[in-house]
C-alpha cells in the first residue's frame, strides 16, 4: 500500500504557532494539508500564522490571500488559526463547532519545568499536569470522538453506495455484507519527549507528564485504531526551540552521539511520516540524535 497523501487534508496543530508546532504546521501546509493553528495566542494577525503563509508556495500564499485554493474536487486548501486552551474543555468544543472535520490531530502544545520536584510548587505542577497531559487527553477524547463520527458517516456512505450498485446489477441484498472497510485515512500524532523514559535530574513533573503520553497514545491505538484512527507518538530529544535556550548546550551536546541539537524539521519530517503511513499504529518514534542509546 502507498503512503497517503496529505493533499486535502485538515490538520489541527496545537501549540501550532512556534516551535515544533509551527515546523508541522509549515510541512504539513507544503505538501497540501489545510492546517488550523491552535494555541492561547494564535489569530489571524498572530506572527506564527504569518509566517506559515509567508513561507508557503506562491500559489498557496495567493490562494490565501483570496480565501480559496483548489488543492481536491471536494477540498480546498484554507489555513486558519484559532485561540485553544487545550486545558478547557469547553475551548476545545468551541474549536470543533467552527471546524467540526479533521482528518489529523497533532498535541504538540507543551510547557517545560526545570526544577527538583520538592520546591516545585502545586501551581507549578497543575499548570504542566493540565496543559500537558491533561491537554493531549481532552484533545484525543474530543477530537477523536468527532473522527470517530466522521468514519461512521463515510462508512455508512459507503454501504449505501455499495447498495445502490448491488441493486442495479440485480445483485441479492447481502452480497456484499460485510465487506465494507473500516476507513484509515484519520490519525492522531502526541509530541511526547525523550524525558518520558530517560532520567534527567529536574525534570521529574515534566517527564511524568510526558511519559503520560505515551500510556495515553498505546491505549489508544487499541482502542482508536479499531474504529480507522491510528495513533502515534514521536519522543523528541533536544530540539533548536525557545524551550532549551536555557540548557548547558555543550554539556547536552557530549551527551548526543550525533552531536548538535535537532530541528524544529526534522521533529516535522517524522510527523509527516506518521499521518502518511497508513500501517503506522502505535508507533513510538525517538528523535534524539542517539541519546536514547547512551
Amino acid at each position: 500500500m502507498t503512503l497517503h497523501s496529505l493533499k486535502g487534508k485538515i490538520a489541527l496543530i496545537t501549540g501550532g504557532t512556534k516551535g515544533i508546532g509551527l515546523a508541522i504546521s509549515r510541512r504539513f501546509a507544503s505538501e497540501g494539508a489545510s492546517v488550523i493553528m491552535a494555541s492561547t495566542t494564535a489569530s489571524p494577525s498572530s506572527s506564527g500564522f504569518r509566517d506559515l503563509i509567508d513561507h508557503a508556495t506562491p500559489a498557496a500564499a495567493a490562494a490565501e490571500v483570496a480565501g480559496h485554493q483548489q488543492t481536491s474536487p471536494a477540498r480546498p486548501q484554507v489555513h486558519a488559526a484559532v485561540a485553544l486552551d487545550v486545558s478547557s474543555p469547553s475551548s476545545w468544543k468551541s474549536l470543533l463547532r467552527s471546524h467540526p472535520e479533521i482528518d489529523i490531530l497533532v498535541n504538540c502544545a507543551g510547557v517545560t519545568l526545570n526544577k527538583l520536584l520538592v520546591p516545585t510548587s502545586e501551581e507549578e505542577i497543575s499548570s504542566v499536569i493540565s496543559t500537558n497531559l491533561a491537554g493531549t487527553i481532552l484533545g484525543c477524547k474530543l477530537v477523536g470522538r468527532s473522527m470517530i463520527l466522521q468514519l461512521r458517516q463515510d462508512r455508512q456512505r459507503q454501504r449505501q453506495q455499495q447498495q445502490q450498485q448491488q441493486q442495479d446489477k440485480g445483485e441479492p441484498d447481502d452480497f456484499l455484507s460485510g465487506v465494507v472497510k473500516v476507513p484509515t485515512e484519520k490519525s492522531i500524532i502526541n509530541i511526547s519527549s525523550l524525558l518520558a523514559q530517560k532520567s534527567v535530574t529536574g525534570t521529574s513533573v515534566y517527564a511524568a507528564s510526558k511519559a503520560g503520553i505515551l500510556g495515553l497514545t498505546t491505549s489508544l491505538s487499541q482502542e482508536y485504531g479499531r474504529q480507522g484512527i491510528r495513533v502515534n507518538a514521536i519522543l523528541p530529544g533536544y530540539i533548536k526551540t525557545s524551550m532549551t535556550e536555557h540548557l548547558d548546550t555543550e554539556k547536552r551536546l557530549e551527551q548526543i552521539p550525533l552531536h548538535r541539537f535537532g530541528t524544529g524539521e526534522e521533529v516535522a519530517d517524522a510527523a509527516a511520516f506518521l499521518a502518511k503511513n497508513p500501517y503506522a499504529n502505535n508507533c513510538i518514534l525517538n528523535l534524539d540524535g542517539g541519546l536514547s542509546a547512551s
